[in-house]
């Protein structure tokens, strides 16, 4: 903590390298690694006026972001549950290689 704070008496340099940035609605996507075992993806909310509203953040997660849609209620079963579609919008890229395991994690917006 204290090197987040600035008391750190050990300098440490960390710098990101964000390989893509994906608007997606008032959504933005941004993934990138500081090496090659720290691999990052952070997700902004933006208002209207472009102000960020909340920031997410993941280390070494392969992260997928779907569309979350609620269907109506003529689309409902026989047994009274409603169907939901989701589709996919972004995948990261990180994360599928055969040599590294990720967790992963869905993102319904």
């Amino acid at each position: 903590m204290s090197f987040l704070t600035g008391n750190s008496t050990q300098i440490k340099e960390f710098s990101f390298s964000p390989q893509s940035v994906t608007a997606l609605g008032n959504k933005v996507v941004v993934e990138g690694h500081e090496d090659e075992s720290v691999y990052w993806i952070h997700v902004w909310t933006v208002d209207e006026n472009g102000i960020v509203t909340q920031v997410r953040e993941y280390f070494n997660t392969s992260l997928v972001v779907t569309d979350f849609k609620p269907a109506s209620a003529s689309a409902s079963s026989s047994v009274g549950r409603r169907q939901v579609g989701c589709s996919l919008i972004w995948q990261s890229d990180f994360g599928h290689s055969d040599d590294k395991s990720m967790p992963g994690l869905l993102l319904a917006i």
